[in-house]
């Protein structure tokens, strides 16, 4: 899912699907939205060649290729940091909302809606993915986790970013 940031909100405006690799995703975003800065959020993983892949590739360089900047951990972030960093989003303990995915996301909003724990419980912090929905949202757990994560005993801040 593609997404502004606007003065600390996340706004969820677009979505993509269908593309059956890195390189096909990367030429579609980059052709959308050409003569804007694209940052892409993805799956520290990506950073691993694969064996399919031409040697020397990875999904990150070939994001970088196409002109994405991409912005990722060295590894995954624990599940349940990411999940608190866009459940924050989502809502504030003041009731605020500082997340929003318009009705162009409708995959975006399933996933959102229907990621759960496995047997319902948080403790055990594993994703059900059983149901197969859970892609969408994790792309929103590795944004909302880089850009604003949940420490202990710190106020939020935005990760470095140049606007």
């Amino acid at each position: 899912a593609a997404f502004a940031l606007r003065g600390g909100e996340m706004h969820f405006l677009d979505e993509f699907q269908g593309h059956p690799d890195t390189e096909s995703l990367a030429k579609s975003l980059a052709n959308r939205y050409k003569g804007h800065r694209i940052y892409a959020y993805p799956d520290p993983s990506g950073n691993s060649r694969k064996t399919s892949a031409p040697v020397g590739q990875t999904d990150f360089s070939i994001l970088r290729h196409h002109g994405l900047n991409v912005c990722a951990r060295r590894a995954a972030p624990s599940i349940k940091d990411s999940v608190a960093a866009v459940n924050r989003k989502l809502l504030t303990a003041a009731g605020g909302t500082s997340l929003y995915v318009s009705n162009n996301c409708p995959l975006l909003t399933r996933s959102l809606e229907r990621t759960v724990w496995v047997g319902g419980n948080s403790s055990n912090a594993v994703i059900d993915k059983s149901a197969g929905v859970e892609h969408h949202s994790d792309g929103v757990r590795y944004a909302a986790e880089y850009l604003f994560p949940v420490v202990a005993g710190q106020a939020t801040t935005v990760r470095g970013f140049n606007f």
